[in-house]
């Protein structure tokens, strides 16, 4: 966690300056791919928003959440 600690700090600041930023739950298997994109977004440009889309792209700014295992 350590080695990422400086990439973490500039996606944050990057997110923070374009001021988009999303979290998004989804479903990630064992290798880390994300299968299943849930939805439940927030961009914090004065307009909060959760929405249900199945296709959503995944940008660089986005915090991928997991999906608990009791939803």
């Amino acid at each position: 966690m350590f080695k990422y600690k400086y990439l973490l700090y500039f996606i944050i600041i990057f997110a923070l300056y374009f001021k988009t930023i999303r979290f998004v739950w989804a479903d990630v298997n064992e290798v880390g791919k994300i299968e299943n994109i849930i939805g439940e977004g927030i961009v914090f440009d004065g307009k909060n928003y959760a929405s249900i889309q199945r296709n959503m792209l995944i940008r660089i700014t986005d915090v991928i959440i997991r999906r608990p295992l009791s939803f």
